[in-house]
C-alpha cells in the first residue's frame, strides 16, 4: 500500500488533514520535509491548508522543504506554485529563507527572494539568513544574499553577527567575503564578545590571521573574564593573537566578489517556460484594481512582490498599472506601459 492509499483510508474514516501538533506540525510539513511531492499534491487536492504555520519543528511546509538540502528546490517550487507564503513565520528558523541559507542551494534562495522573501528578516536560531549561511560556510549563498542587499552588520542571535558565526566555525573564505562587503570587524555581541575573540577562542588560526592582517581590528586582546573559556583556551587564544603569520592571499579575489554572473529568471526557478500562471496569478488578480489604479494591498507589497507575477496578472486582466506601482516594482519612470504588459506576457 502506498502513502496516498493509506491517506485515502484515513480520510474516509474522518481524519482531519489540517490537524497540527507534535514534532512535524502537519501532514503537509512531513511530506514537504521528505520531498514526497505526489503526497503534497494529494493533500492539497483534498483540502490541506498551506497557510497553517507556527506548528512543529520547522513551523510550516515551506520551511520544512527548505531545510532538506537534497530535495528542497523541486518541493519548494511545488509549494510556491500553490501559493505558499514565503514570509510565513514559525519553527526553528522562523523563515524558510533562513533554513534554505543553512542547507539549500543558491537557486532555492533565489526562488524565495524572487517570490518576496525579506533578506533582512530577523528571528530564529541563526537570527538572519546571512548568519545561517555564514555558520554553514555556504559561500555561494553568502554572495547571493550580499548581492540582494542583506545587511552585513545586523547584530543578534547566538553568534552575535554573521562575521562572528563565520569566525566560530572557521570559514576563512566567508570571512573575506564579509570584509569585502563592509562588515564591522569590531562589532560587539554574541557568546564571544568580538569576532577576533570568537576566532581565537575557537582556535581558528587562519581566520585570526585574516582579521589581524586584512581587517585591522581595534580590539586586539582577549577578555580573560569570559567565564565560558578555560585558562588553557584563553592562553592559546592569546598566543594566536600575539604571534600572527601572514595568511595566504585569497584565490581569485576579484572573482570572489559579490558581483556574480547573471542569475536565472523566475521561469527557470519555477520550472516553467511561458511566464507564471495558475494560483499565483489568480491570487494577484484579486488584488489588482481596475484600469488607471494601482495595487495597495499588503500582499502585493510582500508575498507577491515579483514583477512577472503581477505583470502576468495585469496582462491577463488587460488593464494598465499606475506608474507608481511600476516604479515600486523595479521599472523606471520612463518605462512605457506597453513594455510592462509585454514583459508580463513573457515576450521579452
Amino acid at each position: 500500500m502506498g502513502w496516498n492509499e493509506g491517506l485515502e483510508i484515513l480520510l474516509e474514516r474522518g481524519a482531519d488533514l489540517n490537524i497540527a501538533g507534535g514534532v512535524w506540525g502537519t501532514g503537509l510539513s512531513v511530506a514537504a520535509y521528505r520531498g514526497h511531492r505526489e503526497t503534497i499534491r494529494w493533500l492539497l487536492d483534498h483540502g490541506a491548508n498551506l497557510s497553517i504555520s507556527g506548528k512543529g519543528r520547522y513551523g510550516h511546509p515551506l520551511q520544512s522543504a527548505a531545510i532538506n538540502a537534497n530535495r528542497s528546490l523541486e518541493t519548494m517550487r511545488l509549494l510556491v506554485k500553490h501559493g505558499a507564503d514565503v514570509r510565513a513565520q514559525g519553527g526553528r528558523f522562523r523563515y524558510a529563507l533562513q533554513a534554505a541559507a543553512l542547507r539549500g542551494s543558491p537557486k532555492s534562495i533565489l526562488l524565495l527572494i524572487r517570490m518576496g522573501a525579506d533578506v533582512n528578516a530577523k528571528g530564529g536560531r541563526h537570527h538572519t539568513a546571512l548568519q545561517a549561511a555564514c555558520a554553514a560556510g555556504n559561500e555561494k549563498v553568502v554572495k547571493l544574499l550580499l548581492r540582494h542587499g542583506t545587511n552585513v552588520n545586523t547584530r543578534g542571535g547566538r553568534h552575535g553577527s554573521p562575521l562572528q558565526a563565520a569566525c566560530v566555525f572557521g570559514r576563512p573564505s566567508t570571512v573575506r567575503l564579509l570584509l569585502q562587503g563592509g562588515v564591522d570587524v569590531d562589532a560587539e555581541g554574541g557568546l564571544f564578545g568580538t569576532s577576533l575573540q570568537a576566532a581565537a577562542l575557537n582556535n581558528r588560526t587562519e581566520v585570526v590571521n585574516i582579521l589581524l592582517h586584512e581587517a585591522d581590528p581595534r580590539w586586539v586582546f582577549i577578555d580573560r573574564k569570559l567565564n565560558r573559556a578555560t585558562v588553557k583556551v584563553l592562553d592559546r587564544a592569546d598566543e594566536l593573537i600575539s604571534n600572527p603569520f601572514e595568511p595566504a592571499p585569497a584565490p581569485d579575489a576579484e572573482k570572489s566578489s559579490a558581483n556574480e554572473e547573471g542569475e536565472p529568471d523566475l521561469d527557470e526557478l519555477l520550472g516553467t517556460t511561458n511566464g507564471v500562471h495558475g494560483p499565483l496569478v489568480e491570487e494577484a488578480k484579486k488584488n489588482v484594481r481596475h484600469a488607471g489604479t494601482w495595487p495597495t494591498t499588503p500582499m502585493l507589497a510582500t508575498k507577491l512582490r515579483n514583477v512577472r507575477i503581477v505583470a502576468s496578472a495585469v496582462s491577463e486582466m488587460k488593464t494598465v498599472v499606475h506608474t507608481k506601482t511600476m516604479r515600486e516594482l523595479g521599472f523606471g519612470d520612463d518605462t512605457p506601459p506597453t513594455a510592462w504588459l509585454e514583459w508580463g506576457r513573457g515576450d521579452s
